[in-house]
């Protein structure tokens, strides 16, 4: 059953250009590195450590989002000095657990060959998002990845998703984001954008119908099986346009 409460998203793009990936919980499983970084930085203030799973819920939109949350309203007003914790114990083990989920680096390699463009966005803080993808070895199979910084706001604010489609020179109805929580969701709708759910982090079916996802797949295993069936079905157009080729060059692209 769906919510009507939340719109509708744009209908699954026929000629794939460029598909932007949310990281924590999409692609990687870095969940352990952020609680353990979370109840480090609750210690520090004399709070209970939360479960794993608890935590999980927090990520997605900023790391002073999480820690507002994780301190409870109570402390909510100490969460700017609970990041500054935070940061400098995740800054050093920010991939003491993190792993790729099964079949991505298939899948971003299939991406490459079909000519079709890929981003990694994340509103985790910048240098660690370049960190966390280089040590996962992601940045090699990416064109683009930026995680939150000054320039542009965090998901869902589609500010960032434009000056990727920009910079790419594709259309709109050509790409996809591919996201396991609401925020990513958010943004496809604000930027008008087709979506996928995958179920590998946050957010589990339940959530997803009642926010009236259209299309969710378990795992990126299953994702790549569809778009492969989806590009067969298209003769296999994708690609990027020649300006866009040139003005690039070499893969991949890290601004």
């Amino acid at each position: 059953m769906t919510n009507n409460n939340f719109p509708n998203t744009p209908a699954l793009p026929h000629s794939l250009r460029l598909i932007a990936f949310d990281l924590d919980g999409t692609l990687a499983d870095t969940f352990e590195d952020i609680a353990e970084a979370t109840n480090h930085a609750l210690m520090a203030f004399g709070c209970p450590t939360l479960p794993l799973e608890t935590i999980k819920q927090y990520v997605g939109r900023g790391v002073r989002e999480l820690m507002a949350r994780a301190l409870g309203p109570e402390r909510a007003a100490f969460a700017d000095a609970a990041v500054v914790f935070w940061r400098e114990y995740y800054e050093r083990h920010p991939t003491d657990h993190a792993r790729l989920y099964p079949g991505v680096v298939e899948l971003l390699e299939w991406l490459q060959k079909a000519d079709i463009r890929t981003a990694i966005w994340s509103n985790k803080v910048d240098a660690l998002t370049q960190r966390i993808c280089a040590a996962l070895g992601l940045a090699a199979r990416v064109d683009f990845i930026r995680g939150e910084s000054p320039e542009f706001p965090r998901k869902p604010d589609p500010a960032l998703l434009d000056h990727i489609i920009n910079l790419f020179g594709v259309k709109r109805d050509s790409v996809l984001v591919v996201g396991d929580s609401l925020p990513d969701l958010e943004l496809a709708r604000n930027a008008g954008v087709a979506f996928c759910g995958v179920l590998t982090g946050q957010a589990a079916r339940e959530d997803f119908a009642r926010w009236n996802a259209p299309w969710v797949v378990d795992t990126l295993e299953m994702l790549h099986a569809q778009l492969q069936a989806l590009h067969a079905g298209a003769g296999g157009t994708s690609g990027r346009s020649g300006a866009a080729a040139e003005s690039l060059g070499k893969r991949p692209l890290v601004e």
